[in-house]
C-alpha cells in the first residue's frame, strides 16, 4: 500500500495599514510573489495570502506571533509602548484604539511559524524560507 503526503499550501497573513509605505512595500512583495516568477527565473511561490486591511490581530493571533518571535517581540511603534502594554490583549487595545500605536505591516506565516513586525526585510526573509523549502521549480522545468 503506497502513501502519498500531500503538502498544503502555506497560509500567510498580512495585517495591512495602507497609510504605511513600507506595509504597501510588503504587500507588493507578497502578491508579486504568488504571480509572477519568485526569485526570477523560477516558479511564483504557492502560497495563499489573507490581507487584513486597517486591522490588528486578535489577541490570540497576537499571542501566536509573540511565540514565533520570542518575548522580546515589539508590536509598539513608539519607545512609549512598555512591557506593561506588551500583553496580547494590551497591544489589541492599543492597535484598535490607535492603529499608528503598532509597527506595520504584520505578516504571518501561520504553518512555518515565522512572523514579521514592521519589517520589509522579515518579509524578504519569509519569501527566501517558502523559496528554499520549495526546491527546483524553474520555468523551464529543470531544477
Amino acid at each position: 500500500m503506497a502513501f502519498a503526503f500531500f503538502r498544503r499550501r502555506p497560509n500567510i497573513s498580512i495585517f495591512h495599514s495602507p497609510s504605511v509605505p513600507a506595509s504597501n512595500e510588503a504587500l507588493q512583495l507578497l502578491q508579486k510573489a504568488v504571480s509572477e516568477p519568485y526569485p526570477p527565473g523560477k516558479l511564483p511561490l504557492d502560497f495563499d495570502l489573507e490581507v487584513i486591511d486597517s486591522q490588528p490581530p486578535t489577541p490570540d493571533q497576537i499571542s501566536t506571533i509573540q511565540n514565533y518571535l520570542g518575548s522580546n517581540a515589539s508590536f509598539g511603534a513608539s519607545p512609549s509602548f512598555s512591557a506593561d502594554t506588551n500583553s496580547p490583549a494590551a497591544i489589541h487595545k492599543a492597535a484598535i484604539d490607535s492603529l499608528d500605536s503598532v509597527k506595520w505591516p504584520i505578516v504571518v506565516n501561520w504553518d512555518d511559524g515565522q512572523a514579521s513586525i514592521g519589517s520589509v526585510q522579515g518579509v524578504k526573509d519569509m519569501l527566501k524560507t517558502l523559496s528554499d523549502k520549495r526546491g527546483g521549480g524553474s520555468k523551464n522545468g529543470s531544477s
